[in-house]
């Protein structure tokens, strides 16, 4: 016992005016410093129930400041430890998917995209363009569209196969439709007519005024119920 209380008055006497400052109540630490301190450690008779009940609390209380103390200035920044630094995060700044009309734009249509009109269409499937070609120098006052060659990922109607070509106006072409804004490995729902009639991938041609999208598994969901 005398050896712990030597040990506690220690602590008590080595704790700096900022480390004591943890402990809390001034007025306390300086009542339980001096209850330690000039406790008689001598040996001595039993003591009656009150007595021990008291000495026990008085190192109860002790033990208990030196481990407050020792728990909270573990824990002060400036005592032995940085703070830890402060979490940062870069939100995605990603440009959101495009969607609705791959031409982006009104013009004068003949149909207004609806899935009533939608479903009139010759042809209509989901894709991803692998390749865009030329305009046809001998043909660009009237088809001044270029073949555009499509992975299909899933035909709703009017062909099969893995892969498709079929006349779009060209990327960044401005017109009287809007600009069309699709590359390489775009993916988009495309629905058109033939040309000049006939089965529907003899000269196909992507219709515009929304009937060429943006792939959205929204607008997806929509053509395949609407070609089921």
């Amino acid at each position: 016992m005398n050896d712990r209380l030597d040990d506690l008055v220690r602590q008590a006497q080595t704790l700096d005016p900022a480390r004591a400052a943890a402990l809390g109540d001034p007025q306390l630490r300086q009542r339980l410093l001096q209850e330690i301190t000039t406790m008689d450690t001598s040996p001595q008779p039993a003591a009656p129930p009150a007595r021990r009940t008291w000495r026990l609390v008085a190192v109860t209380a002790a033990t208990l400041a030196a481990a407050a103390a020792a728990f909270v200035l573990i824990g002060l920044p400036g005592q032995g430890q940085s703070p830890p630094a402060a979490a940062t995060s870069t939100p995605a700044s990603a440009t959101p998917a495009p969607q609705g009309d791959v031409f982006g734009g009104s013009a004068s249509c003949v149909e207004t995209y609806s899935p009533q009109a939608l479903r009139q269409r010759a042809f209509a499937f989901d894709g991803t363009v692998l390749a865009i070609g030329q305009t046809d120098p001998t043909k660009v006052e009237t088809s001044p569209e270029v073949p555009v060659t499509f992975q299909v990922h899933r035909w709703y109607r009017g062909g099969q196969g893995e892969q498709v070509t079929v006349a779009m106006m060209p990327p960044g072409a401005i017109t009287s439709a809007g600009d069309a804004g699709y590359g390489i490995g775009s993916r988009l729902l495309v629905s058109g007519e033939p040309r000049f009639g006939g089965r529907p991938l003899d000269d196909p041609i992507a219709w515009s005024c929304g009937f060429t999208r943006w792939h959205t598994a929204t607008d997806a969901q929509t053509w395949q119920q609407t070609f089921a």
